[in-house]
């Protein structure tokens, strides 16, 4: 629920974005969530979804990290945090984060959750460790299944 939010340090400059935004949103998030270009055409349209709060972090006018924020009956969900590769490391996901979760309180959100992968070892899923940052406490591990490569 609210509370106080972390003041994260970051070069970045955060901003709600637009419809006019979402096709560098989607470049930066399909390769990060593993989806192929194909994809992007599909992830661009969350903006015309008004429940959906699309936000970018940019290095001047280049974007390099992105965050959605779904709103519903007064609950939020933080899903789409990513980060170019050559962005990384300059506080982009934990100013998103602290931006969406500004955004949720101020729009009478009660609760919200999010979700990351676990870290295991090779992949030590710095989302989880912002998420705490931010005030998030871990509610269950839920197994997530693929497809065999047979």
């Amino acid at each position: 629920g609210p509370g106080e939010l972390p003041t994260p340090r970051s070069d970045l400059t955060i901003r709600r974005i637009d419809s006019n935004r979402m096709a560098d949103f989607a470049a930066i998030v399909a390769p990060a969530f593993d989806m192929t270009a194909a994809s992007q055409p599909a992830i661009a349209t969350l903006a015309d979804c008004p429940d959906w709060h699309p936000f970018m972090s940019f290095a001047d006018d280049r974007p390099a990290g992105t965050g959605g924020l779904f709103v519903k009956d007064g609950f939020g969900y933080l899903d789409w945090g990513a980060t170019h590769p050559d962005l990384r490391r300059r506080g982009s996901q934990s100013a998103i984060l602290s931006a969406r979760l500004a955004l949720a309180f101020e729009l009478g959100c009660s609760a919200v959750v999010t979700m990351t992968g676990e870290a295991v070892p090779g992949d030590p899923q710095h989302s989880y460790s912002n998420i705490l940052r931010a005030g998030f406490t871990e509610a269950y591990l839920r197994e997530n299944w693929i497809p065999s490569a047979s």
